[in-house]
């Protein structure tokens, strides 16, 4: 059985408690407060998610205040890093040699993922660098914008010799996505023993394209934003490819089922290809159904584990591996 894994806002929020998605809309309406000209983004704030919001403002501009609104989205990502650094980390150099920390729990499930599969794909809709920082190992916070494909050391990341705004150059230009992406991806990316190809699905904060646009996808149209850069296409197609192949299970962690266009992914690889989803989110089995439909739930649905920092504290996410 081959494994992949997808991670949410809830992975990030459940080792290091810093902020869903309600957070980040609080902290969003406290800046904006002292902004004269961004009343009518508050405005729709206070009735609609912040995804809805920086949909109209940002990117339909069918509302006033965008610029505002994107200076504070930078501002809180940003905060949410200085939080990471320094509760989390400054709490995990004290721990780091104890085998039960969470973090080391964490590495110890990945490796396992890693050695199981001969290509591992660790996915995640996440746009803060907190896997980029625990997982692999690196300092911290890495100062190069890279795409997101990792090579098979989880203890260091290389850094890729094509920086984003070179790749969206090219991209622009036509369809050489293959031959663009980093590590050689033509010569490489399926040759690689016990490899893992970390994938940023959404994009990240600090990505900025050819145009200084930040490559994030926030709003609630998802899919029409995705298709404004070839690269983050491409991540959906493999996506697809690789949770569609046969005997496939896919392990969810944080993952709240809310973006339409990856449970679109999922129901058909779990209704024409047999994947077996494996979820560690508090979701209720009805908005499952609702999110996924329940013909693929009751078909694919092999565990659904509602606390992940417990599973994962107590070596039951292992038992996976046995």
């Amino acid at each position: 059985m081959n494994s992949v894994l997808l991670t949410g806002a809830g992975f990030t929020y459940s080792l290091t408690g810093t902020y869903l998605a309600k957070d980040i809309k609080n902290h969003l309406i406290t800046k904006l407060k002292v902004k004269d000209d961004a009343q009518e983004v508050l405005k729709e704030l206070n009735m609609s998610s912040y995804e809805v919001v920086y949909q109209m403002a940002c990117i339909d501009k069918s509302i006033k205040g965008g610029a505002n609104l994107a200076v504070a989205m930078h501002e809180v990502y940003g905060e949410m890093e200085g939080q990471i650094v320094n509760n989390y980390w400054a709490e995990y150099q004290k721990n780091q040699n104890d085998i039960k920390h969470p973090q080391n729990k964490f590495k110890r499930f990945l490796s396992k993922c890693i050695a199981k599969n001969q290509e591992f794909y660790f996915f995640t809709t996440n746009q803060d660098r907190f896997i980029e920082s625990s997982v692999f190992g690196i300092d911290r916070y890495p100062n190069h914008n890279y795409l997101g494909l990792i090579d098979n050391d989880i203890d260091k990341m290389k850094t890729p010799d094509i920086k984003l705004k070179k790749v969206s150059e090219i991209i622009n230009k036509g369809n050489k996505i293959k031959s663009i992406i980093p590590y050689k991806i033509s010569e490489n990316f399926h040759k690689t023993p016990r490899s893992l190809n970390y994938v940023k699905l959404h994009g990240s904060y600090l990505w900025y394209d050819y145009n200084d646009t930040n490559v994030m996808v926030i709003g609630s149209e998802k899919t029409n934003a995705i298709k404004k850069w070839g690269l983050l296409k491409y991540y959906f197609d493999v996506f697809g490819n690789e949770i569609s192949r046969p005997n496939t299970s896919l392990i969810t962690i944080g993952y709240s089922f809310g973006d339409v266009h990856i449970n679109e992914i999922i129901a058909s690889a779990i209704d024409k290809h047999g994947l077996s989803l494996i979820i560690f989110n508090p979701i209720l089995k009805d908005e499952l159904n609702n999110k996924i439909g329940k013909n693929s739930v009751s078909k694919g649905l092999k565990a659904h584990y509602q606390d992940f920092k417990e599973v994962l504290v107590n070596d039951k996410i292992l038992e996976m591996f046995n």
